[in-house]
């Protein structure tokens, strides 16, 4: 008789297929486990099958990630991955999200890219916020509260309503605010079809409007100003920012006469002589 390892055992012709299967069933006659040809012993194969599940299990360790709040593992052996907490992990969603928002805008973020920026899992940053709509809500309001805080601060400080005044020109015209600008024009465009965001924007407007309101009430009640309906000021002066900060965006203009643009029609609603927010240029005294 001979025997044959192709992939199922050989009899010699004439037996019958009840032979076979006895054939089959003898422990002596199984075939041996080989590696490369050479015949393994008993401790080898153990070891392969431990490495076998091992594999295994972290292959569903990986496909949990996003459910067990951890990261992917690292790109090599022996470099461990930080576990944050829910808390820790969902601000850091928000505050990436916050970042991308300031470079590419609101209306361009997107769960897989917040993901690629933190180096996760798409399915980790979907988990935290499914909803990319509100999350584009919550990041409007953090951006613009963030700005509104570090303006009054700015405010606070000057007793002259004036020099408020003044002050408050400059740091709205500045180039360097162009990205929180962006975010208020993506802001008002979301808003039309998104109630969260329209909600968010009217909130930052009011304050704005009360803080400005404010600056033209002290400087009424000084004498400083006209006697004007502060409110009323106040929307007219927002609503020439607003307007002059879209125009900056896209380039229209000459940075230069920002500024100017803005303070004139100030100058005239408060009852201020020409040149009390703005310098005035060399060519208008030669005229």
């Amino acid at each position: 008789m001979t025997r044959s390892w192709g992939g199922s055992l050989g009899v010699c012709p004439g037996k019958s297929d009840s032979a076979d299967s006895k054939l089959r069933q003898s422990p002596r006659l199984r075939p041996p486990l080989t590696q490369g040809g050479t015949p393994l012993l008993i401790d080898h194969v153990v070891n392969i099958t431990c490495a076998e599940r091992k594999r295994g299990r972290r292959r569903v360790s990986r496909a949990d990630s996003a459910a067990n709040c951890t990261e992917p593992e690292g790109p090599g052996p022996g470099i461990p991955r930080r576990r944050l907490g829910r808390a820790q992990r969902h601000q850091q969603i928000r505050d990436a999200a916050a970042s991308q928002a300031l470079r590419v805008g609101l209306q361009q973020l997107t769960h897989r890219g917040i993901a690629s920026e933190l180096g996760v899992t798409h399915a980790l940053v979907v988990h935290y916020e499914p909803d990319m709509a509100a999350l584009r809500a919550h990041v409007c309001h953090a951006l613009l509260q963030e700005e509104f805080l570090q303006t009054s601060r700015c405010l606070e400080g000057i007793a002259d309503a004036v020099d408020g005044v003044r002050t408050l020109i400059g740091l709205m015209s500045s180039p360097r605010r162009a990205a929180h600008a962006a975010i208020w024009l993506d802001g008002w465009s979301l808003g039309r079809h998104h109630p969260g965001t329209a909600e968010v924007v009217r909130t930052m407007m009011r304050r704005w409007e009360d803080l400005v309101s404010g600056l033209v009430s002290r400087g009424v009640s000084s004498g400083e100003f006209a006697d004007v309906d502060a409110r009323a000021c106040a929307w007219e002066a927002i609503a020439l920012l607003d307007g002059l900060n879209a125009h900056m965006l896209v380039g229209y203009g000459h940075r230069s006469e920002y500024v100017e643009r803005i303070a004139v029609p100030w100058e005239a609603r408060l009852g201020l002589a020409p040149g009390t927010l703005s310098p005035i240029r060399e060519h208008d005294n030669k005229l």
